[in-house]
């Protein structure tokens, strides 16, 4: 399986629950068929193990993203994870439990630092080739430290707090007491 960018955007609406994400931090499309939670598991003499295909699929994504291992130790958790499953059938949320898995063993970020994961079904464009696959993309949280990053995410004071307020009803002093 190998790893070909594509372009992306920032999740919207739905994507990251209205919230504001931080920068994209990983992009990559991993070839191949991404494998069901639903047929992961074989068993042989009462012992479960993961089938190949499964194997195979969380390899391929953990290969991909062990080309950013190095650069996921400063990442600002918490992540958001959008995967997009091309040529796949059945429910796309049984894709994301391999998926999330290897993305995890790629980078080696335990997936408690997921807050919030996105899968969708996408449609190739007219004329490509239909490969299987899926595109995976993990956005940081955003800078606390960003200029207008805590007035972006706040609402705006009633306008009744902005008014001046009156002295007679005020708890505070008007004026210190004279010395």
């Amino acid at each position: 399986m190998t790893s070909m960018p594509i372009p992306s955007q920032p999740p919207s609406g739905d994507a990251s629950n209205g919230e504001t994400v931080g920068r994209l931090v990983l992009s990559a499309f991993v070839y191949g068929q991404p494998v069901s939670l639903n047929s992961m598991y074989g068993s042989r003499g009462g012992a479960r193990f993961l089938t190949p295909m499964a194997d195979a699929w969380r390899e391929g994504v953990a290969a991909v993203a062990m080309l950013r291992r190095q650069e996921a130790r400063t990442w600002r958790l918490p992540l958001t994870v959008c995967c997009t499953f091309y040529v796949v059938r059945g429910d796309i949320d049984n894709l994301l439990k391999l998926t999330l898995d290897g993305l995890a063993l790629g980078v080696q970020i335990d997936d408690r630092h997921i807050d919030a994961v996105t899968a969708r079904r996408g449609q190739w464009a007219a004329g490509m080739p239909r490969y299987p696959g899926a595109q995976i993309e993990v956005w940081e949280a955003p800078d606390p430290f960003a200029p207008d990053a805590f007035l972006k995410d706040q609402p705006a004071p009633p306008a009744s707090d902005l008014a001046t307020s009156d002295p007679a009803t005020s708890d505070l002093p008007s004026d210190p007491a004279p010395v």
